[in-house]
């Protein structure tokens, strides 16, 4: 029998920071974050959080910001048509 794994399941590669890179990514996702009226910076701010993710996939708070953030991307920068 094969053996499956969900998609949620699968951690796929994690990635390791040290913790002045967190540190360093942390802040820019933040300050990213805070500039999120504009798509640009809300898109990069994302990125920024599924790289912290990846490095820390139990980050409680991260993982909310991120679930916010595509939700807001949604809600706020895409129309009917897009």
């Amino acid at each position: 029998a094969t053996q499956r794994k969900t998609g949620w399941e699968d951690q796929g590669i994690a990635l390791t920071l040290s913790d002045s890179e967190k540190k360093t990514e942390t802040a820019k996702a933040k300050d990213l974050w805070n500039k999120r009226v504009n798509r640009a910076d809300l898109e990069a701010a994302l990125q920024t959080y599924e790289k912290l993710v990846s490095a820390d996939p139990k980050n409680l708070e991260q993982l909310t910001t991120l679930a916010r953030g595509y939700y807001f991307l949604g809600d706020a920068h895409y129309d009917d048509m897009d």
